[in-house]
């Protein structure tokens, strides 16, 4: 094995008992985090203690840590009971696993089984095989880049400038468009996506779509004084690398240290006034808006997984939806002077019964707010306010259709 002077490398002994065949290998730079190398042969007679060892070498790991050699498992195998207790192990200790090319490649069978496992996808800057090579296994390979800081993404948008744009002309030729094409399509599906494209490709002459960079807006903790404790840091930080001396690196630590906590305080003395900011105090969704948003929680759609009633397998969702409603009807039965359910009421006038004139469509188009963003369907409101004559009769002769 090949280091650079500048680590310090150290043997230790193996985590694996016998017959497996490992070396332990730790780098130590100065000023920077060790880095665990393990490399491991694994003979095909192992007993099933080694997947246990291997689940709590993974699991302890702190450090950066690399697992490289031949397990003797293919992992193109992936229905194998051995391949998917091995991708379990793996997947739930946060390692992964890089190599994705068979390995060892014969006239009969191609497989993998030299791996290379990692926990810091992150510093993988490439990893795979060199094939030509006298051995019956190709040479596996990572290459580690130096780690560098994650810059915060830059917020860019996509919008429409309505700010000098001829309307006379754009209502003309909302006008004259070639709307009667809309006959031409049964399915309102159809209908509404044909109508969309017309008003895009009109609209796209006076006002295209344009991406452009916003700011982020900072959060409300992060004050003036917040940003100057950490510029601090990072100023001690560059000069302890410039001069890289033990008195630096001591002198950026204690400054690190002491901002922590001192961030920390003000972060949540920022929080604190502004939940006593608040005029609701008993909303409780706004202490959980303010939690949600500090652990990073966000709402996102998740799918009601698979179930099964009266031995049937049920995938459609509505049903799903209906079978959990009767259920939870069934544990909690509606008090007896509660309001009537849907079924047992009438509306006073269906679909059908409803007339819409022209200028119903225009009185509400008129009653939008000219600045809201845009919808759905990409048209802005202010492009519905402007050519609100010309637009009204062909929603309303949709509509009514």
């Amino acid at each position: 094995m090949y280091v650079k002077d500048l680590y310090k490398c150290e043997r230790s002994d193996s985590p694996f008992t016998k017959p497996v065949e490992a070396i332990k290998i730790e780098l130590n730079r100065p000023n920077l985090a060790k880095i665990d190398i393990i490399l491991v042969y694994r003979v095909s007679n192992t007993k099933k203690s080694f997947e246990q060892e291997l689940e709590e070498l993974l699991r302890n790991s702190s450090t950066e840590t690399y697992l490289i050699g031949d397990l003797n498992n293919d992992l193109k195998k992936s229905s194998e009971p051995s391949t998917i207790s091995l991708n379990n192990i793996i997947s739930s200790s946060n390692f992964e696993q890089v190599i994705s090319k068979p390995t060892r490649v014969t006239p009969t069978s191609k497989s993998l089984i030299d791996v290379i496992i990692l926990n810091r996808k992150a510093l993988c800057q490439s990893s795979g095989t060199l094939n030509e090579v006298i051995a019956d296994h190709s040479i596996i390979y990572t290459i580690r880049k130096k780690p560098r800081c994650v810059k915060c993404p830059r917020k860019v948008i996509s919008t429409r400038s309505f700010k000098n744009i001829n309307e006379a002309e754009l209502r003309r030729l909302i006008r004259t468009a070639p709307w009667w094409i809309l006959e031409t399509k049964a399915d309102i599906e159809e209908k509404f996506i044909l109508f969309l494209d017309i008003c895009k490709s009109i609209l796209n002459i006076f006002a295209p779509v344009k991406r452009k960079r916003v700011r982020i807006l900072k959060p409300y903790w992060m004050t003036s004084t917040y940003e100057e404790v950490c510029s601090k840091v990072g100023k001690a930080k560059k000069e302890a690398h410039r001069v890289n001396s033990p008195e630096k690196w001591a002198e950026f630590k204690s400054i690190r240290n002491k901002s922590f906590h001192l961030k920390h305080r003000m972060k949540m003395q920022s929080i604190k006034q502004k939940v006593e900011e608040e005029t609701n105090i008993d909303d409780s969704k706004m202490y959980w808006k303010l939690f949600n948003d500090e652990v990073g929680r966000s709402k996102r759609a998740m799918a009601i997984p698979t179930i099964y009633h009266n031995g049937r397998q049920i995938d459609d969702t509505l049903e799903k939806l209906n079978i959990f409603n009767k259920s939870f009807l069934k544990s909690f039965p509606l008090p007896a002077n509660s309001s009537p359910t849907l079924e047992e009421t009438e509306c006073e006038r269906t679909l059908e019964q409803i007339q819409l004139t022209s200028e119903d469509i225009q009185y509400i188009i008129q009653n939008m707010e000219r600045n809201k963003p845009t919808g759905a369907d990409g048209l802005p409101p202010i492009f519905f306010k402007i050519c609100a004559n010309e637009i009204s009769p062909v929603l309303t002769d949709q509509i009514i259709r």
